[in-house]
């Protein structure tokens, strides 16, 4: 940046001793004029007479003034300066060209900017920790020869354990969790904020440093220490007004007073941005849960150590899980895997956005290839001008940086305002790519993309100025004097050459306009895809009891129970029922149990698990669940009567194929768990997302808690279904809820439908921005058709006018115009099929319920592009035939 300024500088310095140059030259002409002048009166000539003559003898001013100032090398400000005021005048002259391409351009360096800006800061910024390349993540694997596979599940306590004593690879790692706890105090309402809960070296494996205050101490992640917490920017700044008296204040999280000891920068978060602050993770506080090796719940962080690298990280997973296998039963075909941390932020976004950035680069160049073709017009206009300023004496260097210096103007204007378009799309992409892409909540115009758009204009006006010295403009000079510009052999050339462009715009329009249809076809999929629930009409609020007020089971009880017979007591409910686990927005715990009068499946053999949730009576009629046999959750099921289950349709058939589960029992494997009875079948939800496929699930009421660890009861989602509005619920429940306890917030309020719907959040804000920039696409084709064809009718006016005159009807000269678009369509298409196929490798992880070179979405997208091809090629065909025989017989 200091060079830069250095340079402006100069320039700004060489700028002003040429005034003060030519304000010296024009004084000592003037002097040297009037002494001659002075000279030639005393001889006895009159005043006007001498001055005349004084002026003639003093002759070629303008050419000692050229002379002095190549001497003092200013003749080359003169001549740039020469050269903004055409081109200035140029864009002035020819208004409407000059309002199409810099709107064109405007569109393309705007957007272009915009999805850089988005790429940028999902994968391109370094991420807020310090040398964050060497932090890599640690899960565990299980492969189909532990009897089932998953890619990446969390660790046991166990694992990690047994990993942090045994590493070499790794200079330090740290443990973490998430959860949603209420926090109350500071100068807002109690909240429900999701927490990271993690190992007091957490922040040194990171190597964030606080903005106030300090991080965990060690020790401090220990069972029954004093509860500390720090904070996220955006918390700190929320609830406690950005004071730096922050630090030592007492929060409440689920009920209990934890000290600010920190505050964390802007722009810090970890693991995701959800997470609103930190607060130690003490392993031991849970007997079952830190000695099960099977309890799978824990993330770790690691940094590389010096030297080290993955396969060294590796290696030493691999020697760790075989000692394992041998040792653990568990460890059969189960072990530890790594990858990049960033792996973790970005997550399944980076095909999306490599979509976008190459839907978005194919635009550009079509809107490059449409103003090139507009300047190869204007150039065949201005044949003679270019001829004329050749004749006396423009040399080709000159011309060339002519016409450089008028295509840079137009860029850089069309630059300036494709900042104000990507400034806007910027604010759009931010308010509507907030949680759907990581870090996109803040995106804004910077230095990196004002440098990037500013690349862009740059190239885009080097190659609109040497286009037209590419197919000889520059040789045509002499030969445009002699014959008028017409029927040249230059001519033909530069006709060529815009038929290539065209060609090539319509080839890149059919690969943009092919993958918007394939993510329209997918999109439309996923939102057809049965998720076993009834969505609409339905309302869902997170509730959370804070485990120091609700600690045994009759509380917890005595909370929901009351609260969902005051809602089902509203006059605009149909019906009410609370969940553990609300479809598409929390995936349940996948836990193995024992089924009765069956064998225990053995290592390497599929065990009988699924998803555990509990539920109230109301929850299945609410979503629209069907019971198919026996029963649901009733009314009678609480505690002290005879433990009761549900499962879904896919654990009847997967578990019990050739029987009725009716009456069968199970029982999972924690410490005194009781067997459940199975009192029904009830259709399969789709937990998870409706991109997989739904695991087998099985229901347990409430009110019975038939296990203990993770599953308190406490944290539930009520679901309602209202009568009219779902929205005019939400205050009645609000005071349902306080009058019960006031402590307690009710969260994440929102219909069932926007649930459903921000799953697909990915999908549909993508293919909403890939079909925008389709559409721009295929006008810009159609434009380029247009435009080339009526180029064409307006150089064979005289050859129409003819073959009119001579008895040919119009349908023939328009056939005649039809079937050159129709050449141009037919070219592009050859050409861009090939590009669509290659371009729909970026779609293969976006797509869902369809192939990237699906034959019909792919020719769909063929017949638009020829159909648009056609409708541009008619417009110059009637045109044609409309030209009187008589005018088109004197050349128009």
């Amino acid at each position: 940046m200091r060079g830069v300024w250095a340079r402006l500088r100069s320039l700004a310095s060489a700028l002003g001793r040429r005034s003060a140059f030519e304000s010296e030259l024009d004084e000592e002409l003037r002097f040297h004029l009037e002494l001659r002048t002075e000279d030639l009166i005393r001889r006895g000539l009159g005043v006007e007479e001498a001055a005349r003559r004084a002026r003639l003898e003093l002759g070629g001013i303008e050419g000692w003034k050229e002379e002095a100032r190549e001497a003092r090398g200013l003749r080359l400000f003169d001549e740039i300066a020469q050269d903004l005021r055409v081109a200035w005048r140029t864009l002035v002259r020819w208004p409407g060209f000059s309002a199409v391409a810099l709107s064109t351009l405007a569109l393309g360096i705007g957007s272009a900017t915009a999805i850089f800006g988005l790429v940028d800061a999902v994968l391109l910024r370094p991420l807020p920790y310090g040398a964050a390349d060497g932090l890599v993540a640690l899960w565990t694997r299980y492969t189909a020869e532990s009897g089932e596979e998953h890619d990446f599940i969390p660790l046991s306590v166990p694992e990690y354990r047994d990993y942090r004593g045994a590493t070499r690879a790794l200079a330090g790692i740290a443990a973490f969790t998430t959860a949603r706890l209420n926090l109350a105090g500071g100068d807002d309402a109690p909240d429900r904020v999701r927490v990271g809960l993690a190992t007091a070296d957490l922040f040194a494996v990171l190597r964030a440093e606080p903005l106030l205050g300090r991080t965990f101490r060690a020790g401090e992640d220990a069972a029954g220490a004093p509860c500390v917490v720090v904070l996220g920017h955006a918390l700190w700044s929320q609830r406690l007004g950005s004071s730096e008296r922050a630090l030592g204040r007492m929060l409440r999280l689920d009920g209990e007073p934890c000290e600010v000891v920190g505050v964390m920068p802007p722009g810090f978060f970890f693991p995701d941005e959800e997470v609103r602050l930190w607060r130690p993770l003490a392993l031991d506080r849970d007997r079952t849960l830190a000695e099960g090796r099977e309890s799978h719940w824990l993330r770790a962080v690691g940094r590389l150590a010096a030297g080290a690298g993955p396969d060294r990280l590796d290696a030493e997973l691999r020697r760790l899980a075989g000692a394992w296998r041998g040792a653990h039963p568990h460890h059969l075909g189960h072990f530890l895997v790594s990858r990049p941390f960033r792996e973790e932020v970005v997550g399944d976004q980076r095909a999306a956005l490599g979509l976008l950035f190459a839907a978005v680069s194919l635009m550009l160049l079509i809107i490059c290839a449409n103003v090139g073709n507009l300047l190869l017009a204007r150039a065949e206009g201005r044949q003679r001008e270019m001829a004329v300023r050749a004749a006396l004496g423009a040399g080709r260097g000159r011309l060339a940086r002519q016409l450089l210096t008028e295509s840079l103007l137009m860029t850089i204007s069309g630059g300036v305002l494709g900042l104000l378009v990507a400034a806007g799309l910027m604010a759009l992409l931010g308010a509507g790519a907030a949680g759907t892409f990581p870090r996109a909540g803040g995106l804004a115009l910077d230095a990196r993309a004002i440098a990037f758009a500013a690349t862009l204009v740059i190239l885009a006006g080097a190659l609109f100025g040497l286009l037209p010295q590419l197919h000889g403009a520059d040789r045509r000079a002499r030969v445009t004097l002699q014959l008028g510009g017409r029927g040249t052999t230059a001519h033909r050339r530069a006709t060529r050459v815009r038929r290539l462009l065209v060609v090539a715009e319509i080839a890149l329009s059919l690969a943009v306009v092919s993958a918007a249809a394939l993510m329209a076809r997918s999109h439309e999929r996923l939102r057809r895809v049965d998720l076993g629930i009834e969505r609409s009409g339905v309302l869902a609020l997170d509730l959370a009891l804070p485990e120091t007020s609700y600690r045994d089971r009759a509380r917890i009880n005595g909370f929901y129970a009351p609260l969902r017979a005051a809602v089902v007591a509203l006059p605009a409910v149909r019906s009410a029922g609370l969940v553990s686990d609300l479809p598409l927005r929390s995936l349940p715990g996948q836990d193995g149990f024992r089924v009765e009068g069956r064998p225990e499946p053995g290592p390497g053999e599929p065990s009988f698990d699924g998803g555990f949730v509990m539920a109230t009576p109301g929850y299945f009629d609410t979503l629209g669940i069907p019971v198919l046999r026996g029963r649901g959750i009733a009314e009678g099921d609480v505690a002290g009567t005879p433990f009761v289950a549900v499962v879904d349709e896919l654990a009847a058939r997967r578990y019990w194929p050739d029987a009725d589960p009716v009456g069968r029992r199970i029982r999972y494997y924690d410490e005194d768990a009781p067997w459940l009875t199975i009192v029904g079948v009830v259709g399969t939800v789709r937990y998870g997302s409706p991109r997989e496929d739904p695991r087998p699930t099985v229901y347990v009421p409430h009110a019975q808690a038939p296990r203990g660890g993770f599953y308190t009861g406490r944290a539930m989602t009520l679901v309602v279904r209202a009568e009219a509005s779902p929205a005019s619920l939400v205050a009645p429940i609000r005071a349902a809820a306080g009058r019960l306890d006031p402590s307690v917030p009710l969260t994440n309020v929102a219909t069932v439908d926007e649930v459903v719907d921000r799953t697909t959040a990915t999908l549909r804000t993508t293919t909403g921005l890939v079909g925008a920039f389709a559409v721009v696409s295929l006008l810009l084709g159609a434009l380029g058709v247009y435009g080339i064809l009526s180029y064409v009718v307006r150089t064979r006016t005289q050859e129409i006018g003819i073959r009119m005159a001579l008895g040919e009807g119009a349908g023939a000269v328009r056939r005649s115009v039809l079937r050159q678009g129709l050449a141009l369509a037919a070219a592009g298409v050859a050409i861009g099929g090939a590009a669509a196929l290659v371009f729909g490798r970026l779609l293969t992880g976006l797509l869902f319920g369809i192939s990237p070179h699906d034959p019909v979405t792919v020719g769909a997208a063929t017949l638009v592009l020829v159909c648009v091809s056609l409708i541009a090629s008619y417009l110059p065909a009637r045109r044609a035939t409309l030209i009187p025989p008589a005018i088109a017989l004197r050349g128009g």
